[in-house]
């Protein structure tokens, strides 16, 4: 209740040619791959995470692999079904960590204001065998998906890809048993207390 207001489904989406085939248009992945014929661009989601607000005129923490693509365009869900526009603020390369600035509109030119936060917790306090929720956009399509479990480990590092031949070492993590699936990067571990 205190924390799901303040958490963002995340959805890249880029622009693709048309290509004309004799039964058709197709997209670029089509099968009849010819010289681009409809001079319109069809958009197309590409990918997506989770988010969560932590100040009130749309300031979102997320991972930075969510948006790393300086070429693909990000929109944002937030909890009720409103959609929100966003510009990459800064990418952490350490970390693993993005800043995204919301806005109300698509030329990025108003902020929203008087959003639900996250509140930050402590990371230092948790033990293991806390009990934690997972909150996140599972699959890409499933928002606010929650899930229960304890923190598992904690100081843990990791060799984590990216699955474009980039990969980076992350220490200092935190390890839990909650689910955790496709889509739900970037979304808020929580502690019984409704901190991050």
């Amino acid at each position: 209740e205190l924390v799901t207001p303040a958490v963002v489904s995340i959805v890249a989406s880029k622009e693709f040619q048309q290509m004309q085939s004799p039964f058709g248009f197709f997209d670029f992945f089509g099968p009849f791959q010819q010289a681009p014929v409809n001079p319109d661009p069809v958009k197309r989601k590409i990918g997506g995470g989770t988010g969560f607000i932590i100040k009130e005129d749309g300031l979102v923490l997320t991972n930075k692999h969510v948006v790393v693509d300086s070429n693909a365009e990000y929109t944002v869900i937030l909890a009720d079904g409103t959609k929100l526009y966003a510009t990459v603020v800064s990418l952490d390369p350490v970390s693993d960590l993005a800043v995204i600035q919301l806005y109300l509109n698509e030329e990025r030119d108003e902020k929203p204001s008087n959003l639900q936060i996250a509140k930050l917790g402590d990371s230092k306090a948790l033990k293991v065998g806390s009990h934690v929720i997972a909150i996140g956009n599972a699959l890409s399509e499933f928002s606010n998906t929650t899930t229960f479990g304890i923190i598992s480990g904690l100081g843990r590092t990791i060799q984590a890809s990216d699955g474009r031949g980039q990969s980076s070492k992350l220490s200092d993590l935190l390890q839990t048993d909650a689910s955790i699936n496709p889509g739900n990067s970037g979304g808020p571990l929580v502690n019984l207390s409704g901190q991050v």
